[in-house]
Formats: structure tokens, C-alpha cells, sequence
């Protein structure tokens, strides 16, 4: 959940000298020492996630990418009469890069867990068809509505893209996938299941044929009242990260046992620290004793969050006993 990051003075510093942020997440070097960042300052982390963008995959399709202060990515919109293609040796040349980061990773880390990512696809997509970001993605849900068949073929597209990079991030040494779905929460039921969860497990049940021990992770923000729809089928996600939104007995309720929890914690309460923000941790942790569960939070950390208050969140998690 963003572990790295502007609340880190280290990652400041980098980001000063660097040509932006997407130059960033393409220099090897750099994308792997702000990886390694957290982990260094706080080494009882039990894992490295990937410093990358979900919007890599449109990049490597051939669409131009910007990040912009103050505003956020910034893509060239699609046109769903014409949506871009997969080419295999073109877009495993671009995503090379987000390799070398993965390779470089691996080679330093001690024991914590390597996680790679991936935006889901209905995400991405909804990215590609606005331009950019949104309150609700009302331009993007537009433009998919009025053409079925063409958001259909830009899903299909974005599926297989996402297959072969998330292959490619595991041969580089990912031992873990993380989906992010963070557009889910906008979408009425009927395209939540055709738009979130077919494709979602479409990548799911590729991936597992290739590398079955693999755990993959998903995280559809916003749309807790759905959760349940992606454990209705064989083929389903190993662990689901819950939102700030998701209750916890809910969750214990709709998803089966055997499926990892992650997160829940409202990023605001790390932010606030002292007495809330571990009355909080012990709730959580108390609730999910019975059950696989990954202490983590319900969204990213944000860059106002203070140092000390995560050291205390983490020494307090670690020396948490039923």
C-alpha cells in the first residue's frame, strides 16, 4: 500500500534530481533504491512492494504517459472505435525496465517477501478512456456505456497485457501479485461483474496455470459490498486487501476462510498516531485473530504522515499477542 513514498525525506531527495516521476519508475537503479527505502529505515517490514505505476501497462501499449504536479497522470484519451493493440515484443521491450527494477530488488532484500503489481484492467481502462483521474470516472463509464463492444475489445487487450506483464514480473523474482482495482467502487453491479471481476480472474486463473504457488491479491477499492462475488467461482484470488470502508465482520462473513485478509486501517488514524491509531490496530487485530490475516492499510499512505507515528505502528504490530 504505497510504502514508499513523499513521506519519506529520502524519496524527496531522489525525486529532486529525477526527470519526474515516470522517469523514475523506468531507471532501474532508482525505482529499486526507493523500493528499498522503507525497508531499510524500517527493517521489521515483511515485504517490498514493487515501485512502479499501474499505469505502466498503457505506456508499454504505446500511449502517451505524463505525470503532472498537482494533477496526476495524464494519458492521451482512447478512442473505443479504434483501441490500441497488443504487441508482445513491443510491449515486453518497454515494461523491461520494471524487470531490472524486480532483478535489482531481489538481489538486496533479506528474507521480506517481493511483491509485484498491476493495475486491474476495468481501472486502466477507465484511465485510458478520461485521460486522467476523476471524482467518479463519469467521462470514462460514459464513453464504455455508449460502446459495449468496443470497451469489450479494449478488456480483452488490457487482460492479456496484464497476464504477460505480471508472467514477466515473476520470472524477474516477484513472489507475490497485487491487483488494484481502484476504480471498482463507481461501477453498478452488472458492470462490476463483467468489467471487475471476469477479467480479474481471467489473469487469476492464467497466472496459476503457469505458476500455481504464486499467492495473487486483490484490492477492489470502494466496492466492499461486492467483495464476495470473486469467491463465487474455482478460480478465485488466495488473499483481498479491505478498504477503510470494508467492516470487518463483514468481511469475516462473506469471504471463505481460507482466503488471506490484508489492511483496513484508515491511513488518516497512522496520520493522527498515538491513542487512536492503536486502539484501532488492536481492533483489527483482535477481530482477525481466528483468521489469515496481513496487518496492513485500507489505502496508501499519504505524504503528511509521520515517520515516528509508523515506527510505532509497526513495533506495536510486532509485539501484538491474542
Amino acid at each position: 500500500m504505497r510504502q514508499a513514498g513523499r513521506y519519506l525525506p529520502e524519496y524527496r531527495q531522489l525525486r529532486s534530481s529525477s526527470n519526474g516521476f515516470l522517469d523514475m519508475c523506468l531507471t532501474p537503479h532508482k525505482a529499486c533504491e526507493i523500493t528499498l527505502q522503507p525497508i531499510k529505515r524500517f527493517p521489521d517490514i515483511d515485504a517490498a512492494i514493487l515501485f512502479a505505476d499501474i499505469l505502466i501497462i498503457p505506456y508499454a501499449l504505446g500511449l502517451n504517459l505524463e505525470f503532472i504536479e498537482k494533477t496526476g497522470p495524464v494519458l492521451s484519451p482512447v478512442d473505443l472505435k479504434s483501441p490500441p493493440d497488443f504487441s508482445p515484443d513491443s510491449f515486453l521491450e518497454k515494461t523491461q525496465p520494471i524487470m531490472e527494477t524486480l532483478k535489482k530488488v531481489k538481489s538486496h532484500l533479506k528474507g521480506q517477501t517481493l511483491i509485484g503489481f498491476a493495475g486491474a484492467p476495468w481501472t486502466v481502462a477507465a484511465y485510458m478512456l478520461q485521460g486522467q483521474g476523476g471524482k467518479d470516472m463519469a467521462a470514462a463509464k460514459a464513453k464504455a456505456y455508449e460502446n459495449p463492444q468496443g470497451m469489450a475489445t479494449l478488456l480483452d487487450t488490457l487482460t492479456t497485457a496484464t497476464i504477460s506483464y505480471l508472467l514477466a514480473q515473476i520470472k524477474a523474482g516477484a513472489e507475490m501479485i497485487q491487483l488494484f482495482e481502484s476504480w471498482a467502487g463507481v461501477l453498478p453491479e452488472p458492470y462490476f461483474d463483467k468489467w471487475c471481476v471476469d477479467p480479474t480472474l481471467k489473469i487469476i486463473k492464467e497466472i496459476k496455470e503457469k505458476f500455481p504457488t504464486i499467492p495473487i491479491f486483490i484490492f477492489p477499492r470502494g466496492a466492499s459490498q461486492y467483495y464476495k462475488k470473486y469467491f463465487e467461482n474455482d478460480i478465485k484470488p488466495d488473499g483481498i486487501s479491505l478498504d477503510t470502508n470494508m467492516a470487518i465482520d463483514q468481511a469475516l462473513k462473506d469471504i471463505p476462510r481460507d482466503v488471506i485478509l490484508q489492511g483496513g486501517m484508515d491511513p488518516q488514524l497512522l496520520k493522527a498516531g498515538g491513542t487512536p491509531m492503536l486502539i484501532e490496530a488492536e481492533r483489527i487485530l483482535t477481530k482477525t485473530k481466528d483468521r489469515k490475516y496481513i496487518f496492513n492499510l485500507g489505502h496508501g499512505m499519504t505524504p503528511d504522515i509521520p515517520i515516528e507515528n509508523v515506527e510505532k505502528l509497526i513495533q506495536f504490530i510486532k509485539g501484538w499477542r491474542p
